[in-house]
């Protein structure tokens, strides 16, 4: 077992295990509870789970690791993810923490 000193480097190897089982996902964030962001109309009808992979009560580190986790995966062929520049979009947080970086998936 890898041991991580690093917040990033410990979600993104979650990503990779969640990435081997499913046929697509999806990277976000939200300050909102994860089964309620799942049940959301943008995700309820294409996906089917939906896993923390990184937590924080800064909304700014929040949005800074789930940009960072987009680049690392967006060439993935099973991500589907679109960027614009630095931001991803959709870019909406809650304004009460704790915030989460997510991926979804099917």
């Amino acid at each position: 077992m890898a041991i991580f000193t690093n917040p990033l480097e410990k979600a993104a190897a979650r990503i990779n295990e969640i990435r081997q089982s499913c046929t697509s996902y999806k990277i976000g964030k939200t300050g909102m509870l994860l089964e309620s962001r799942l049940n959301e109309p943008d995700y309820k009808d294409d996906y089917t789970s939906i896993e923390p992979v990184y937590e924080s009560n800064s909304k700014e580190l929040c949005s800074f690791a789930e940009s960072e986790l987009i680049n690392t995966f967006i060439d993935d062929p099973q991500c589907d993810n679109k960027k614009d520049g630095d931001h991803s979009i959709g870019d909406n947080l809650a304004d009460t923490p704790p915030f989460y970086v997510y991926v979804v998936s099917r």
